[in-house]
């Protein structure tokens, strides 16, 4: 009757006071700790499967954050310490960060649309901060999900070339300690980021892998995301890593699983499809199906493949 584990017992009993007490104190003046507070809900949330709760509560903290103006750079004469503005800075960022992903993940527009700022407000973290480079791909696949899924000028091809020009940049500016090296197994952060590319790439040319010149670079990177996959299962010597992965990762596997479907059904209604490339079809699909399976999802994506996500 009392057993269970101590932990989750204990997370549990947090999550809930906290969800009691948060109309009390939403009401009361905007503060960075309650800010600080929704995101934490959100990210159990997330990390719960109750993304829509988790969109919900990220919209909060940013109209909060909003309020408090952690959307615009800091004044010349602020007052505020630069430990002070570093927080506040990295507290904007996280709520960027999943207000996009679970916006790409439910289909839904983001709270904001700050990176159509020009030029955009970004986090000064140090440069070789793996944050800063997440936040600075997340800025560029922020703008895909704007122009192309939800019609924001310019028009789609423009933005086809200019966001290409900017995923280009991003991979050519990356430091060499975050990038994937041939013999060498990376750390799962790096892995992530890498994985995290490549869905870029297929977001950016969904739209147009129906084209004959993008098709190629389309099924390029969801192949090159099997082979990351692969090495992120293998990471830290241990096979269950993706059991406790970011529940991000269940959105890239996915993308990617119907990228690899979407690509391969396009060949074959254009005739240039072949028994090898069936195979390999089936081989990655094979893969995403069991990283999801690790995951413990498989069974709730199901009735998905069937529905809003094929065609």
């Amino acid at each position: 009757m009392f057993g269970g584990d101590p932990g989750k017992i204990a997370a549990d009993l947090w999550y809930e006071q906290a969800r009691t007490g948060l109309g009390a104190v939403v009401r009361k003046e905007t503060r960075l700790e309650t800010i600080q507070a929704l995101v934490f809900l959100a990210l159990r949330d997330h990390g719960r499967g109750n993304e829509s709760q988790a969109w919900l509560l990220i919209g909060t903290a940013i109209r909060m954050g909003q309020e408090l103006d952690l959307h615009m750079p800091p004044p010349s004469k602020s007052r505020l310490s630069p430990e002070e503005i570093q927080v506040r800075q990295s507290v904007w960022g996280v709520c960027l960060l999943l207000d996009l992903l679970l916006s790409l993940q439910l289909g839904k527009p983001p709270a904001v649309a700050d990176s159509l700022r020009s030029p955009p407000v970004l986090p000064s973290p140090q440069s070789q901060s793996l944050f800063a480079h997440t936040y600075n791909l997340c800025h560029i696949v922020s703008r895909i999900n704007l122009h192309l899924y939800f019609g924001f000028t310019p028009s789609a091809p423009t933005a086809l070339a200019t966001l290409k020009q900017e995923l280009d940049s991003w991979q050519q500016t990356l430091p060499m300690q975050f990038r994937i090296s041939l013999g060498h197994q990376p750390e799962q952060k790096v892995l992530e980021i890498n994985m995290f590319y490549h869905v870029a790439v297929i977001l950016l040319y969904r739209p147009f892998y129906k084209d004959k010149s993008n098709v190629g670079v389309f099924l390029d990177a969801a192949s090159t995301f099997n082979m990351l996959l692969e090495k992120y299962r293998n990471a830290d010597a241990s096979p269950s890593s993706l059991a406790v992965s970011s529940p991000s990762m269940i959105y890239l596997i996915f993308t990617t699983a119907i990228a690899h479907l979407s690509g391969y059904k396009y060949k074959e209604k254009a005739e240039s499809h072949s028994t090898t490339a069936a195979l390999q079809t089936q081989l990655h699909l094979l893969h995403c199906l069991e990283a999801l399976k690790t995951i413990g999802v498989l069974g709730s994506l199901r009735g998905a493949v069937g529905g809003r996500w094929t065609g």
